[in-house]
């Protein structure tokens, strides 16, 4: 996989789950805070989630959010 794309699995899984996750940010009708997307998106550790967003976001789930 990753002599075809450059990535390994697990980050092209993250990279995926981080979509989702921003896609439940922007529309967030659920009303969901920042921990149970992290769950919801399969990250175990919501430090080590908002971490991964602000780095491929360049801004924190929560400040997003808003």
């Amino acid at each position: 996989m990753k002599e075809e794309t450059g990535q390994t699995v697990s980050q092209i899984l993250r990279e995926y789950r981080l979509n989702v996750a921003r896609e439940i940010l922007i529309t967030n009708t659920g009303n969901r805070n920042i921990t149970e997307i992290a769950y919801r998106v399969g990250f175990n550790d919501p430090k080590y989630f908002t971490r991964c967003f602000t780095k491929q976001y360049g801004a924190s789930p929560s400040s997003f959010k808003e």
